[in-house]
């Protein structure tokens, strides 16, 4: 409906009883969301990660969370969109552009982010080393990052059902909140 609504603004009056129903349905069927991956899980999975010898998977988890992107946002990622201490940035931060990002329909065609924890940064920019421009930094699929992440997560004890990639995000929202906010009750 909002891709006939922003073609066509006159049809917008008419869709009123359809977006009714949109409200009704999503009463109905409430949204449920994701849970954030806490901190200690993600810590626990690059660690898993790592021993099995699946270091560009690491890091890219480690980037998901930090950086807080969706994994597509970075699977599309290739080395000339990030910019980090080697290419002269100061502060010792990662930036990362993000050329296609899921929600460029609302919003910018082009975002990008920031990783400032230096350690993290450290660790990232080391995947990046040895890299041409248009290599890809993360070069899987989303089945594979998929089934990487299952397995990891089985390994750790952990029902996949319950944090799906998109958690990596969330996690890292939390995670910056709780580090940079102080709310007083």
């Amino acid at each position: 409906m909002l891709a006939v609504q922003d073609m066509f603004s006159y049809v917008k009056p008419a869709l009123t009883p359809a977006w009714d129903q949109v409200h009704v349905w999503e009463e109905l069927e409430p949204s449920v969301l994701t849970t954030p991956c806490p901190l200690e899980v993600l810590h626990a999975a690059v660690v898993l990660a790592r021993s099995w010898s699946w270091c560009v998977f690491a890091r890219y988890l480690t980037h998901c969370f930090y950086g807080r992107h969706r994994g597509i946002e970075l699977r599309g990622c290739r080395r000339s969109d990030c910019f980090g201490p080697a290419d002269l940035v100061p502060g010792h931060k990662l930036y990362t552009r993000v050329l296609k990002p899921k929600n460029a329909w609302a919003g910018p065609k082009v975002q990008h982010s920031v990783v400032s924890d230096p350690e993290v940064v450290d660790y990232l920019t080391g995947g990046l080393e040895g890299l041409e421009p248009d290599d890809l930094v993360y070069p899987f699929s989303r089945a594979q990052a998929k089934a990487r992440w299952d397995r990891l997560l089985q390994a750790l004890g952990i029902d996949p059902a319950t944090l799906p990639p998109r958690s990596l995000r969330g996690g890292g929202t939390v995670q910056l909140f709780e580090r940079t906010q102080n709310v007083g009750l």
